[in-house]
């Protein structure tokens, strides 16, 4: 009896300090009610939820809702024309593939980085950096390196 005491007492501490217990109907419904309300966590509402009231309808027939007028377009910067550089000449008794010059994106201004002799992953080829629209339409940089070929 003894030596059952202590493991009844530490069952009993543990299941009071953060064991999970079962969620009541309570809570459950409430969830429910939440997001049939406000929808999931971490949604965005597409259309905007409050009723616009004369002077705001009145603004916008005048001046254009600002939700629809267009974004101005900011074209990114052109990739500078490539540097001739000469090839470095190849390491002996290495399988390697030149892997070129090329200019990169470091967020503020293009940086030039050197060639070099790689050893790429089999079936992949080189691609230069280039600039892409996201899903917003925004302009990102992706930059260079071996992709499937």
């Amino acid at each position: 009896m003894k030596r059952l005491f202590p493991l009844v007492l530490v069952c009993l501490v543990s299941a009071s300090c953060g064991l999970p217990q079962p969620r009541s109907a309570e809570d459950i419904q409430t969830d429910k009610e939440f997001t049939a309300k406000f929808g999931l966590p971490g949604m965005v509402p597409l259309q905007q939820e409050h009723r616009r009231g004369v002077i705001e309808r009145a603004f916008n027939k005048t001046f254009g809702d600002p939700a629809e007028t267009p974004r101005p377009v900011v074209l990114p910067p052109a990739v500078p024309p490539a540097k001739v550089e000469p090839v470095a000449r190849k390491p002996r008794f290495l399988v390697a593939q030149w892997q070129p010059s090329t200019w990169e994106w470091d967020g503020r201004q293009f940086v030039w980085t050197l060639g070099a002799w790689v050893q790429p992953p089999p079936g992949m080829v080189w691609q230069y950096g280039d600039w892409e629209k996201d899903d917003l339409g925004d302009w990102i940089w992706r930059t260079g390196g071996w992709v499937p070929g």
